[in-house]
Formats: structure tokens, sequence, C-alpha cells
């Protein structure tokens, strides 16, 4: 039997509130963050691509425009996190496929990263210092949902379950030689600086 492809999980359930506006719907060359993270993703053959948002994060008539599915986690308001969107994003698609989530605010990640990250190892797989940026295995799907029922909404404990293996620099340095994977914009003054860095690697053609 062929094996089902990843899902592509875009994780816009944050309040933004260092950024004081939805992080999502910032424009990026005129097309928001959320729609460039869509296309990384299929690019990637990520299928479906979904866009997870909460109580406290964009609406998701405001994102329907622009990504295929969008879910809400149904948490209370104020006590989201990314492991009830990974939750959310198994029970919406009805079976425990593999996952890949991604958050909003890293943007500028190239398709390479995305698929090479899909491949595996391992039950669970994230880019260096970053456990949000990550393959997550259907087979642990059942430990994420044991971790909110205790209370657990963070992606971190899973990582540890799981003993999470590491994407090398190296690898991802072949993969992404400026390291666009990285760039944040939590804030005005870090959104500045990633467009002025896509500006400059445009003008070099890079990322």
């Amino acid at each position: 039997m062929t094996a089902r492809p990843a899902a592509g999980v875009i994780l816009c359930g944050g309040a933004s509130s260092r950024m004081g506006t939805a992080k999502a719907l910032l424009p990026l060359d005129g097309t928001p963050l959320v729609a460039h993270l869509a296309r990384a993703m299929a690019a990637a053959a990520l299928d479906p691509v979904v866009a997870v948002t909460s109580a406290l994060g964009p609406r998701a008539a405001e994102l329907q425009p622009h990504v295929p599915r969008v879910l809400v986690d149904g948490a209370a308001p104020g006590a989201s996190g990314p492991l009830h969107a990974l939750v959310a994003a198994w029970d919406a698609l009805g079976d425990d496929r593999a996952l890949v989530c991604w958050p909003v605010d890293q943007p500028c990640v190239p398709p390479a990263v995305l698929a090479d990250l899909a491949g595996g190892p391992g039950p669970f797989r994230h880019l260096p210092g970053d456990p949000l940026c990550a393959w997550v295995d259907g087979s642990l799907a059942a430990a994420a949902r044991d971790l909110l029922r205790r209370g657990h909404t963070g992606v971190r404990r899973l990582a540890r379950l799981a003993t999470a293996t590491l994407v090398p620099r190296t690898r991802l340095l072949a993969l992404d030689p400026v390291g666009a994977w990285s760039w944040r914009c939590n804030t005005p003054e870090e959104f500045a600086r990633l467009r002025a860095r896509r500006q400059e690697c445009a003008m070099r053609g890079g990322a």
C-alpha cells in the first residue's frame, strides 16, 4: 500500500502581541506570510496543507483566501499551544498521518528544506534549536493527545518522549546556504530585517 504523504501544518495560533497585528496576514512582497508558507509546503509535496489558528490568532475567514484549509484548534482563549495545533490537524484529517509543522513567523523556508524534513528519519525530527520546525510521525498522535489531557501545550515534552533527532547543520547549509529557514519576524523590527535580507538575496540571485 502506498504511504500517505505528510501533511503540512502552518502554526498561526499566536496572539502576535509583539508584532501588534496578525503575523500570518503580514504582506511580504505583496503576499501574506501564510500564503508564502502554503506555497512552499505545496512545492515540497506536502498534502494537504492546513493552517491552524486559535481563539487568539487570526480569524479563519481571514486566512481562508490564502491557504487550502483552515482549522481552529478549539482550545480556550489563552490556553492554546502548538500541541493543540498538531492534534487539531490529526483530528480533522481523520487519520494519524505524519505532519510537517512550521510557524508562520518563519515564512522564507525553501521547499527543499521542508521536503527533506518530511523524509524523517525517526518519529520526531526538527531543525536545530527549533522544535516547532518539525517532522512529527503519526505514531506520536496518541502520546500528543495524552499530553494535552495532562495539561501540556508545547511540543518539547513530546520531542523528549520521542527522543527527537536534529537535521544536521551541514545538511541545512547544503539545502539553504543563506539560512532563510531561520529568518523570524516576531516584531516589526524583525520583519523589517527579514524584508531587507530577502531583498538583498534577490539582488544577489539567492533566496
